[in-house]
């Protein structure tokens, strides 16, 4: 759910690997405002004062009595008049009567409309799972805060710490249910159980980010063998069982009707790069002459990233978000080169739930990330970054926002949780201090 290599952990280095299963809830420490009162320095009361706030205190006694002995007698009044409407009635006993809702006073009503995500999610009084949208996504969203991969709401509800990890990619399952890491320190890939804490070691991973079956049965990630300079795509089930070797490649995506479409390990002599897709124990190879990365499958079709650059010979071409058909037809440019001209090439890429959007990263030099939204069929895309760097850390479960990172880590400033929606409306603060 969060580019490819450097995934949700963007910064090197860390500790060893420490399976920690205890889930801790955090409660935030409210903020004490320290600030003097406006207004300079107090007045020292003289005797006229304190005279005048003698009268004021005789005339709010005064006031209190009288008050006290109005609504005494409006208490007889009406319950004269109740005893007296239940005889006339026949009545043996007390009439029920509905209840009237107070109204509440402006002041005091939420003018904020919640956004969708906000109105279902799990609340912590209650602790009733929320109900999953269709397609049994769960609404609920992991990142990394204090060398920890936790787990919370999208309303940031509820965050439990779920595995010690100070840098690597990682990915939520579709039902919330599981979390697989791979953590760049240890060089190794995990699954934690989120309910019981239990985490299991698959085996030895590359930092790129892990990619789950849409019904939340398998995982694939990437793995480099040892003794061997080419990667491999990897498949295991949630539970860690069953694994096996997909075959060699790089960037592996689960496709919505369950294979898994990779970058090819090798080019070809043309000097392409071709993609692969593995379904069962057969495989489809798709010549490319670009050099695709960061992938993200649709129905059918795969969006990725070119690099750019000279393929043999010819002109140098910018880098690009492209499209192709999974039986290698009907190549199209979704953008032709990034906003920027110099130093900036395209990282990840997101498709929504529903496949119809996607959401993807424009990339430099010391952590430059800007985020940009688009239909997954072609179109403008939609700037959705303000001054700070945004990282994308997924989509919401019913594909109404995404949610992602802002902040820069490496240049030192405050990350934090955000959502919004793909127009770039409704910004909201999920969770403070968390980073990829």
């Amino acid at each position: 759910m969060s580019d490819d290599k450097d995934g949700h952990g963007g910064q090197a280095g860390g500790r060893p690997l420490d399976h920690d299963p205890i889930l801790r809830p955090v409660t935030p420490t409210p903020a004490i405002d320290d600030r003097p009162i406006p207004g300079g320095a107090p007045i020292t009361p003289d005797a006229r004062w304190w005279t005048d706030v003698d009268r004021r205190h005789h005339v709010l006694t005064i006031a209190g009595v009288v008050a006290g002995v109005l609504a005494l007698a409006i208490g007889v009044g009406v319950a004269v008049a109740v005893i007296g409407a239940n005889m006339s009635s026949g009545g043996s006993g007390p009439r029920q009567q509905a209840v009237q809702p107070i109204p509440e006073s402006s002041a005091a009503v939420e003018t904020t409309i919640p956004l969708p995500s906000e109105t279902t999610s799990t609340t912590a009084a209650s602790g009733t799972p929320a109900p999953l949208p269709v397609g049994g996504r769960g609404r609920y969203v992991a990142y990394r805060k204090g060398g920890a991969v936790w787990v919370a709401t999208e309303s940031g509800e509820d965050p439990k710490r779920v595995f010690s990890s100070l840098a690597g990619p990682y990915a939520l399952s579709p039902d919330a249910k599981t979390l697989a890491v791979a953590d760049s320190s240890s060089q190794t890939f995990s699954l934690v159980d989120i309910a019981s804490g239990q985490a299991v070691m698959v085996g030895k991973a590359v930092p790129d980010r892990p990619s789950w079956a849409s019904d939340s049965s398998f995982v694939v990630y990437e793995s480099l063998p040892a003794g061997s300079h080419d990667t491999e795509i990897d498949r295991v089930n949630r539970d860690g069982s069953g694994r096996k070797v997909v075959g060699p490649g790089v960037g592996g995506r689960v496709t919505p009707d369950g294979a898994i479409a990779a970058i090819s390990a090798s080019r070809t002599p043309d000097g392409s790069t071709p993609l692969e897709i593995f379904s069962g124990s057969s495989s489809t190879r798709i010549g490319l002459k670009v050099s695709p990365y960061a992938l993200a499958p649709l129905i059918g079709s795969i969006v990725f990233a070119d690099a750019g650059g000279v393929i043999v010979s010819g002109t140098a071409r910018p880098p690009s978000v492209r499209v192709i058909a999974t039986d290698g037809t009907g190549l199209k440019t979704l953008v032709a080169k990034p906003s920027v001209e110099v130093g900036v090439s395209f990282g990840d890429i997101v498709s929504s739930p529903d496949l119809t959007r996607i959401v993807y990263a424009e990339t430099g030099d010391d952590g430059y990330s800007r985020l940009f939204s688009m239909s997954a069929g072609g179109g403008a895309p939609k700037a959705l970054s303000l001054r700070r760097d945004d990282y994308i850390i997924g989509w919401s479960a019913d594909g109404t926002e995404i949610l992602f990172i802002e902040g820069n880590a490496i240049q030192e400033e405050p990350t934090k949780l955000m959502a919004m929606r793909p127009d770039g409306t409704g910004r909201r603060t999920v969770i403070e201090g968390a980073g990829e």
